[in-house]
């Protein structure tokens, strides 16, 4: 009978182990998405500012480009610039205007996504949620 308890004790004390194991093994698997998301997020959101200033510097020179159409000019046999044409339909306000509308919405997305990954817009947040943002946070530390 006491060889018994001891058996079923040993069977439940490594049933617990190996639970929180697995526990364990899912939160760091968790931890790491999460991180990896947060690195993409960063990352897509630095693309988007460099375009930003891009885009910024472009605007800011607009004669330039035009005068630089002007110096690439290298009509065809029926006088047409394909090339150029196309440059000048990129550099046109409407074009830079398109583009500014296309980084904006990828910002406004970027930033919805970032809000959602750091638990900004949570209602009532998750304990469970905080604790392991926490927990990213002081290893993303060390």
């Amino acid at each position: 009978m006491v060889a018994k308890r001891e058996v079923a004790s040993l069977v439940a004390t490594e049933k617990a182990i190996s639970e929180r194991q697995l526990i364990e093994a899912n939160a760091e698997v968790i931890a790491n998405v999460r991180m990896e998301h947060r690195g993409d997020i960063r990352r897509a959101r630095e693309l988007t500012n460099n375009l930003f200033d891009e885009l910024s510097a472009e605007c800011a020179d607009v004669p330039a480009l035009r005068k630089l159409a002007e110096l690439m000019f290298s009509p065809d046999d029926n006088g047409r610039d394909k090339l150029n044409e196309i440059y000048h339909s990129i550099i046109s306000l409407p074009e830079r205007v398109k583009s500014a509308k296309a980084l904006s919405e990828t910002l406004k997305n970027l930033v919805g996504l970032e809000r959602q990954a750091y638990g900004l817009d949570d209602v009532q947040p998750n304990k469970t949620a905080s604790q392991l943002s926490e927990l990213m946070d002081d290893l993303s530390k060390e």
